[in-house]
Formats: C-alpha cells, sequence, structure tokens
C-alpha cells in the first residue's frame, strides 16, 4: 500500500511562532502563518544569539582581564604575544599560566 500525504485541509490548526496567529499548514512541519514571519522570527532569533554571545564576552572580560570588552581575539594576541616573549608556544604558555595560578591559589 502506498503511502499518502495528508491534503492541506485536513492539517489541525496552529499558531504561528512569531506573530501568534492561528493559520492552516500545508505542510506537517510548518511553524509560521507565512515567509514573512519566518524570516523574522530567523532575525529576532539570530539578534538573541549575538545579545547571549555579547553577554558571554562581558562576563569573560570580568573573569580574565586579557579579554577587552570590544575586541574579544585581542586577549589570545595579547597571550600569544606575552608567549613568544618568554620563549614558548601559546599551548605551553596557557599551561604555564593555569599552574602558576592553581599554585598561587593554594591554601597550605
Amino acid at each position: 500500500m502506498a503511502a499518502t500525504r495528508k491534503k492541506a485541509e485536513n492539517f489541525s490548526p496552529k499558531k504561528c511562532k512569531f506573530c501568534g496567529k492561528i493559520f492552516i499548514p500545508t505542510a506537517r512541519s510548518q511553524r509560521y502563518c507565512n515567509e514573512t514571519c519566518r524570516i523574522e522570527y530567523g532575525y529576532a532569533e539570530r539578534k538573541s544569539v549575538r545579545s547571549e554571545y555579547n553577554k558571554s564576552i562581558e562576563a569573560a572580560s570580568e573573569i580574565d582581564p586579557y579579554i577587552p570588552k570590544d575586541k574579544p581575539n585581542e586577549g589570545l594576541v595579547n597571550i600569544a604575544a606575552e608567549a613568544r616573549k618568554a620563549g614558548m608556544s601559546y599551548g605551553q604558555y596557557v599551561l604555564y599560566l593555569q599552574t602558576h595560578r592553581k599554585k598561587e591559589n593554594k591554601a597550605w
């Protein structure tokens, strides 16, 4: 027996994920009432993701002074430059910093 697709009129009404309007979907996976809502939802979602990323950068810069807020990659460049001055690779220098900080934080 061949599989049959449901006709659009047989789908139950859904609420648009962006505007909240009730609509009859033309496909089972349809989440938006029209193309405009789908695009606008994408813009809003990306804006939210960027906002969360910016908050994480701000939080990281408060924890680690090597990470400036306006240029998050500049911290890596600064650490790499310090590593070269110390005659180490970036990885060796980061490991050195981590072990050095652990030794300072230990309470004997």
